[in-house]
């Protein structure tokens, strides 16, 4: 081949070259920005009580195809909910992941039925978990046992946990006492044999309920009350608790309080009954995305505190109005003094921009207090029902709150 006709050859393939680089690149920002300009709806992950307790995670956007599928419009269904059950992309039960734990910890896990709660963790790397009698953290994609405490003694009753930075687990108690509060985990590497043994304990924030970690602040707040609420201990009052954690020393010291002013009984849902005498407690703490704003559900109420301000909105309607947009009660939820309380005993509460709102709610006068279904309003307010009828306790979404990132 003479030269001449050898350049013209090179000179063909680098101009073949650069136009499947350029097409090449079109096409991938093509798809960048189709896939930026569709809004992405956040999973929703529920512990389902059962033998085995197990947990789920379905598609948001299943259950928003769901809705369309069965309504054809954008019109906001109020008192006849769409119901159905998507199917779950992601399964965990009490028989899965614990060949690597020990047999005392095994037998932790699977005592019992229930599965109180199960927490995105981690960005969605791990999942947090109060199940059976045990408090553990989960690996998403291997879905084994990384870590995880017996509930027993003073955590018989544990009701919420929480991974910090450093990757220590926070586990509240649920107890009336002084000592009760929580205790923190390094959940690094389990010991062996059980029991694991906690590296900090924070005394004081009584029926703690919610443990959020607020990464801006580098503080992790709890909700619960200031003394037991059975009625043994006086006036009990709703509390937000921060405590403010030590990068270097990996330690968390006692920070802002927020306590409300408000003591209530509970003498309208549960007149005539041994709990007429418990005092108002939390069920739920809940971040506003992209706010300093916590939500915290109770046996009553919705209620609200800023964390700028420190001032509280207990005025639950309005809160509602704002933030849970179409909530319906799951029943008629009236005393007999005639008090409404359509927001009582909601044991989970999670906002989205991209995907709404769903939320859990016991039964009027159920003592069992264990909800039958999970409510989800669409962002247009359009109310599904997942799970009915199945027993369960808190549901969320499996993304991180924004403004709110995981530890």
């Amino acid at each position: 081949m003479s030269a001449s006709l050898w350049q013209t050859w090179l000179a063909w393939l680098v101009f073949m070259a650069i136009l499947v680089t350029k097409a090449t690149s079109r096409t991938d920002s093509a798809a960048a920005s189709s896939k930026a300009a569709v809004p992405s709806v956040p999973n929703i992950i529920t512990g389902l009580r059962g033998n085995p307790a197990q947990i789920q995670i379905i598609r948001g956007d299943a259950v928003s195809t769901l809705e369309d599928a069965k309504t054809g419009s954008s019109e906001r269904v109020s008192q006849k909910p769409l119901l159905g059950d998507p199917q779950p992309i992601w399964t965990w039960d009490t028989k899965t992941g614990v060949g690597g734990v020990s047999s005392e910890l095994t037998a932790c896990i699977q005592r019992g039925t229930s599965s109180t709660d199960a927490k995105f963790a981690a960005n969605g790397k791990k999942i947090v978990a109060i199940i059976g009698y045990s408090a553990i953290v989960i690996g998403y994609d291997d879905k084994k046992v990384e870590y995880g405490v017996c509930l027993d003694g003073p955590l018989w009753n544990t009701h919420t946990a929480e991974l910090l930075p450093g990757n220590l687990l926070a586990v509240g108690t649920n107890g009336p006492a002084p000592e009760d509060g929580i205790w923190v985990y390094n959940a690094t590497k389990m010991d062996k044999p059980s029991p694991q043994k906690p590296i900090q304990k924070l005394k004081g924030v009584r029926a703690l309920h919610g443990l959020v970690w607020d990464q801006q602040e580098q503080t992790l707040w709890a909700g619960g009350n200031t003394l037991g609420v059975d009625g043994s201990y006086g006036p009990s009052h709703c509390t937000i608790q921060g405590y403010k954690y030590d990068k270097s020393t990996h330690q968390l010291t006692e920070s802002l309080n927020l306590t409300s002013s408000l003591a209530a009984r509970l003498n309208t849902e549960w007149a005539g009954t041994s709990f007429a005498g418990w005092w108002e407690g939390t069920h739920d703490l809940v971040p506003v995305p992209d706010s300093r704003l916590l939500l915290f559900t109770t046996d009553r109420e919705i209620h609200a505190v800023d964390l700028k301000t420190g001032i509280f909105n207990h005025s639950g309607e309005q809160l509602a109005a704002k933030f849970v947009k179409g909530f319906v009660p799951v029943d008629e939820r009236k005393g007999q003094n005639g008090e409404l309380l359509p927001r009582s005993d909601i044991k989970a509460l999670g906002l989205h921009p991209q995907g709404g709102v769903i939320y859990t709610q016991a039964a009027w006068r159920k003592e069992s207090g264990i909800p039958t279904g999970v409510n989800h309003l669409s962002i247009s307010g359009k109310l599904s029902q997942l799970y009915n009828g199945k027993q369960l306790y808190k549901s969320r979404w499996f993304a991180a709150t924004p403004g709110w990132p995981t530890a």
